[in-house]
């Protein structure tokens, strides 16, 4: 499978934010921000009243801006400047990355899972109601399918955010099997980015 597939480089973190111009983009962001979150029924109310065109009083970049609230925390130091470092790169079929388009950590988390479980989402744009099928397995790389469990943190608080402490212990990571493959001097496990 590894050998068959279209692969392309995922941003963990999304690398644009609110880069979405087109109304049926932002409909379909709206629509995956539901996955894998907890929002208020009153954020859920203003999403469905947006994506079904009821929403004459708010713009897509507040809901945005309040979405984004449930689902990061501001601690890193340089979010834009760190987004094309390898701590926020995987490997991910291309089918899997370009269906959920430009979504938040805990939509991509939810839809990699189930790629790996051979469930697919569907969410219905009246309701937001989500809908579990049985779909097609897709190879998910070992590195990939572990970033998105956050496996490599010892301390995880929050499956909702890719953290710089996540994207830390991801980077310790790829320094520390590079090192074991002689690929990198130990003594500049460190100094390397």
């Amino acid at each position: 499978m590894f050998k068959k597939e279209n692969w392309d480089v995922e941003h963990i973190d999304s690398n644009t934010t609110n880069g979405l111009e087109k109304e049926k983009d932002q409909k379909e962001w709206l629509k995956y921000s539901v996955l894998g979150a907890e929002l208020s029924d009153d954020l859920k109310d203003r999403i469905k009243a947006f994506i079904n065109n009821d929403n004459g009083r708010e713009s897509f970049e507040s809901i945005c801006r309040e979405i984004e609230k449930y689902n990061r925390s501001e601690s890193w130091q340089n979010p834009e400047q760190d987004k094309n470092k390898v701590w926020n790169f995987v490997l991910l079929d291309a089918g899997t990355n370009r269906g959920y388009g430009n979504s938040l950590f805990p939509a991509k988390r939810r839809c990699i899972i189930g790629k790996d479980q051979g469930k697919s989402y569907s969410i219905d744009e009246g309701t937001l109601e989500i809908t579990v099928k049985d779909g097609a397995i897709a190879f998910i790389p070992p590195v990939t399918k572990n970033v998105f469990l956050k496996y490599y943190n010892t301390s995880v608080d929050n499956l909702r955010e890719w953290s710089e402490s996540d994207a830390a212990s991801y980077r310790i990571n790829i320094l520390e099997t590079l090192r074991e493959f002689d690929v990198i001097d130990s003594s500049n496990l460190q100094n390397e980015e």
